[in-house]
C-alpha cells in the first residue's frame, strides 16, 4: 500500500488533509519515492503539485542535514507565493522550514537565509542563478538532493529555459546528483521535455477528467459574460493587455468584475488573488498572468474572449475551471468574426482530443551561453576552456555544440574584456560581476517613454523604446486614434502637438497577440474547402454541422457558413489547397494574398515578397500580415506580378533571402539590441538614441553576436520549415495559386 511507505508523523498528515490519493499521485508517487528523475503530466488541479512534494517531504522528515536540501523552481513569482502558503503548514508539522527567495526577497530575509537557510527553498530560474556564484549560499547549495520544476512547458519553449539547463549543471557541479521532477498540466511533446531536463520517466494522468468546450458567436459580448457569469466564480481570459482593460471597463458598466495582468503592481495582484480565492470576488478579466497554478480557489468556469490562437493555452486556461479531481474543466470561447470563429473551432476540436502543438525550444544560444560561460568564472575564479566546455554541453540545448561555435563566444567575451585569459585557462575579471548580475534575465526589458501634449501638458499615453530609437523631432505617429508630430525630446518624456497628418505611422507596441501556428491556419483552410463542397451537394446546415464535428454553436455555424456561400458567389475561395491574388478596383495601391499558413510563415513569405518585389519595381514594397492573408502595399501593384514571383520562389533560397532581407529592418536592429545585451555589448543604461545602432551592427559582422540575432529572429517570428513546404507545394501544384479582381 501506498501510504505505507511514508514516515508515520507524514502519515498522520496525508489522512488529516487527503481522503484519498488522485490517480496521478498513485502513478507518480512510486517512482519520486524510488528516486528516479520524473516528469509529471497532469492537468491543472489533479494533484500533481502533491505528487512531488510529499514523497520529498517523506525525507525531510526529521533530516537533520544542514544546508539547502530541496529547490523548487517556478517561472513566475506568484506561484512561489501560492506554493510558500500551500508548504509552510506542512513543514512546520515535520520540523523543517520552507522560505521563498526571489527578486522581492528583503535584504533583511537574505542576510537570515545566509546565516540559517532553510531545507526547502522556493525560487525562480533566475535567482538560481543569482545565488550560484555566491560564495555562503553556494556552500548551503551543495547539500540539495532534490529539485522541482513547475510549468516545466513554459521555461522550455524559451531562453529562460535554455540558462536554467546550464544553471543545473553549475549546480550539479556545487552538489553533485541531484533528483529532478518536473511538472507540467500541458505538454506538445513529452520526450522532448523530458530529455531538456534529463528526466528518465514519464509519468501522464491516465485519469484525465477532460474538457466540456464550446465555440460562440454572440451578438454582444458584454451581454452574454453577464448571462454566462451570474454568481459563478469566472475567469474571463483575453489575450492581450489592451483587450484585457477594454473588455473591463466595458464589464464595470454592468456588473462588478476584476482585473488582473502582468501590468499591474505586485500588490494589486496579490489582493485581487486573495479576493478571489475567499469569494468577495466572482469574477476576473485576466490575461496569461492567471494562466498557471496559482491557487484562486475553486472557478467554476473559464471564459475565453477571441481565439487562443494556440491548443496549450486553451487547454492550460480551461483547467483553471474545476479545480479539483473529480471536476470537468468548464470553457467557453466567444468569437467576433469569420476567421476567430473557424480557428477557435479548430482550436477547441484539438484541445478535446488533447493534440497538442509540438514543443519548440532554442537550440545553442549563443548569447546565454556567454552568460553562463561568465558565470562559471564566478564559480571557480579560474577554470579550463575545456572543462568550461564539457560542464556546457552537458545541458541538452548544448549537446550539439561544436570548439568552433564555443571559441567563437569566448572570443565575443574577450573583446569585450568580460573574461580574462592565459593560454587555455579564463578567469574572472573586475566587471565580470557586474555584467553577469546585469544579465541574470533573458526576459528582454523595455524602456516607457511618457507622450506629453506640449498645450495641455497632459500625458497621451507612452511609447516602447523601440519605437522611440527611430524617432525625432518632427516626426510624425497614431496614439489614441489621433496624429501627432514630435516637437522635443525632454529624457524619458516626449513632447508632441497634435496634427491632421493621415500619413503618420503606428507605434510599434511590444507583446503582440500569439502566432497562431502553420497547422491550426491550415486546418481552418481545410474546414473551408469542406464547407465549400458540402455546400455544392446542396447539404443542410444541421447536415453541414454534424459532417464538421466542431464544438461551434448554430449562429457560429450559420455566419461562417452564408459567408462561404457569398465568397462562392464572387470568385474562388481560399483554402488549404489555393491561395487568392486579390486586387480591388479603387484601390490599385493594394494588393491582397489569402494564404492559410499561419502567422510564422506568412511573416516569412511576405518579407521574401516585398523584398523581390520592391527590386522589381525600383521602389518599397509595404507588407502586413496576419495568419490568413498577407497585404502588400506599394505605388504600383500588379496582382499577376505578385503571382508570378510567388510561383518562382525557390524553396532553397529561403532562409538565404530572409536573412539578407531582415538584416535592415527595425526588426533586425531590436533584436540585436536585445542580444546585444545578454552579450554585455550594451548596458543596461544605455540611451539607443545617443548611439549608431547600426554602426555596432556592422562591427559585429560575422560574430555570435550577430549569429544569435539571425537565430533568435528565425526561432521567434519566422517559420522556416513550413515556409519551404509551402513553398515546395506550390511549386509541385499541390496549391493553386488563382489571381482575381474585384
Amino acid at each position: 500500500m501506498l501510504l505505507k511507505r511514508f514516515k508515520p508523523e507524514l502519515r498522520a498528515l496525508i489522512k488529516k488533509n487527503f481522503e484519498s490519493f488522485t490517480q496521478i499521485q498513485k502513478q507518480a508517487m512510486p517512482a519520486i519515492l524510488d528516486g528516479k528523475d520524473t516528469l509529471v503530466i497532469a492537468p491543472t488541479g489533479s494533484g500533481k503539485t502533491e505528487a512531488a512534494f510529499l514523497p520529498i517531504m517523506n525525507a525531510l522528515a526529521r533530516n537533520k542535514k544542514k544546508g539547502i536540501i530541496v529547490l523548487y523552481i517556478a517561472p513566475l513569482r506568484s506561484l512561489n507565493r501560492d506554493m510558500l502558503r500551500r508548504m509552510e503548514e506542512w513543514c512546520a508539522s515535520l520540523g523543517c522550514r520552507v522560505e521563498v527567495r526571489h527578486g522581492d526577497t528583503t535584504q533583511y530575509q537574505r542576510s537570515k537565509q545566509r546565516t540559517n537557510p532553510p531545507q526547502l527553498l522556493i525560487t525562480t530560474p533566475e535567482t538560481l542563478q543569482a545565488i550560484l556564484p555566491a560564495k555562503v549560499m553556494r556552500k548551503h547549495l551543495a547539500s540539495v538532493e532534490y529539485v522541482i520544476i513547475d510549468e516545466v512547458h513554459e521555461l522550455v519553449s524559451d531562453k529562460r529555459g535554455t540558462q536554467l539547463t546550464l544553471g543545473l549543471e553549475r549546480l550539479r557541479n556545487a552538489c553533485g546528483k541531484f533528483q529532478t521532477i518536473g511538472l507540467s498540466a500541458t505538454v506538445g511533446t513529452p520526450q522532448l521535455v523530458a530529455d531538456y531536463y534529463g528526466l528518465k520517466e514519464i509519468i501522464i494522468d491516465k485519469s484525465f477528467k477532460g474538457l466540456e468546450l464550446k465555440v460562440e458567436k454572440p451578438a454582444s459580448v458584454v451581454k452574454r459574460i453577464s448571462e454566462l457569469t451570474g454568481k459563478k466564480a469566472t475567469l474571463i481570459f483575453t489575450n492581450t493587455r489592451v483587450a484585457t482593460e477594454l473588455l473591463t471597463k466595458q464589464l464595470r458598466a454592468v456588473k462588478d468584475v476584476g482585473i488582473h495582468h502582468s501590468s499591474l503592481s505586485k500588490e494589486e495582484r496579490i489582493e485581487t488573488e486573495r479576493q478571489l480565492k475567499e469569494g468577495e470576488l466572482k469574477t476576473l478579466v485576466c490575461t496569461s498572468s492567471m494562466e498557471l497554478g496559482i491557487d484562486v480557489g475553486q472557478i467554476e468556469q473559464v471564459i475565453q474572449l477571441n481565439s487562443p490562437r494556440q491548443v496549450a493555452r486553451l487547454i492550460q486556461r480551461v483547467g483553471r475551471s474545476g479545480h479539483a479531481a473529480h471536476r470537468i474543466s468548464k470553457g467557453t470561447v466567444l468569437t467576433t468574426d469569420f476567421d476567430d470563429i473557424l480557428e477557435a473551432s479548430v482550436v477547441a476540436k484539438h484541445a478535446l482530443k488533447s493534440e497538442i502543438e509540438e514543443t519548440r525550444f532554442f537550440e545553442k544560444s549563443q548569447d546565454v551561453l556567454a552568460h553562463q560561460v561568465v558565470g562559471l568564472t564566478l564559480d571557480y575564479g579560474d577554470i579550463s576552456l575545456s572543462d568550461a566546455y564539457l560542464i556546457i554541453k552537458r545541458a541538452y540545448p548544448y549537446r550539439n555544440l561544436t570548439p568552433d561555435q564555443f571559441d567563437k563566444v569566448i572570443d565575443v567575451l574577450k573583446r569585450l574584456r568580460l573574461i580574462g585569459w592565459e593560454g587555455a585557462e579564463i578567469s574572472r575579471r573586475r566587471n565580470s560581476l557586474f555584467y553577469y548580475y546585469a544579465n541574470l534575465s533573458t526576459i528582454p526589458t523595455y524602456k516607457r517613454y511618457t507622450v506629453i501634449d506640449l498645450a495641455s501638458h497632459k500625458p497621451v499615453g507612452v511609447l516602447d523604446e523601440e519605437y522611440i530609437v527611430d524617432c525625432y523631432v518632427n516626426s510624425l505617429f497614431i496614439l489614441k486614434g489621433d496624429a501627432w508630430r514630435i516637437v522635443d525630446f525632454r529624457g524619458r518624456r516626449v513632447m508632441v502637438v497634435p496634427v491632421s497628418d493621415i500619413g503618420a505611422d503606428t507605434p510599434i507596441w511590444v507583446g503582440e497577440d500569439l502566432p497562431v501556428p502553420y497547422g491550426i491556419a491550415q486546418e481552418v483552410g481545410r474546414i473551408r474547402r469542406k464547407i465549400s463542397h458540402l455546400l455544392d451537394k446542396g447539404k443542410t446546415r444541421k447536415e453541414i454541422a454534424k459532417e464538421l464535428g466542431l464544438p461551434l454553436d448554430a449562429k457560429g455555424l450559420g455566419l461562417i457558413t452564408k459567408t462561404i456561400a457569398k465568397q462562392k458567389g464572387q470568385g474562388e475561395l481560399p483554402t488549404d489547397r489555393r491561395i487568392t491574388i486579390e486586387k480591388f478596383i479603387g484601390n490599385y495601391h493594394q494588393v491582397v494574398i489569402n494564404t492559410c499558413f499561419g502567422t510564422k510563415v506568412n511573416d516569412a513569405l511576405s518579407r521574401i515578397l516585398a523584398s523581390l518585389l520592391s527590386s522589381r519595381y525600383g521602389e518599397t514594397v509595404g507588407v502586413k500580415v496576419d495568419p490568413y492573408r498577407i497585404v502588400l502595399t506599394g505605388m504600383v501593384l500588379d496582382e499577376g506580378d505578385v503571382a508570378e514571383v510567388l510561383n518562382e520562389m525557390n524553396p532553397k533560397s529561403v532562409k538565404q533571402i530572409l536573412e539578407k532581407t531582415i538584416a535592415q529592418t527595425n526588426l533586425f536592429r531590436f533584436s540585436f539590441l536585445h542580444v546585444g545585451k545578454r552579450f554585455g555589448v550594451f548596458k543596461e543604461d544605455t540611451n539607443f538614441r545617443e548611439i549608431n545602432v547600426r554602426r555596432v551592427i556592422d562591427a559585429y559582422k560575422g560574430t555570435a553576436v550577430y549569429e544569435e540575432t539571425v537565430n533568435e529572429l528565425f526561432k521567434k517570428y519566422f517559420d522556416l520549415e513550413n515556409a519551404k513546404r509551402a513553398l515546395e507545394r506550390i511549386s509541385g501544384g499541390d496549391i493553386d495559386v488563382v489571381t482575381q479582381t474585384f
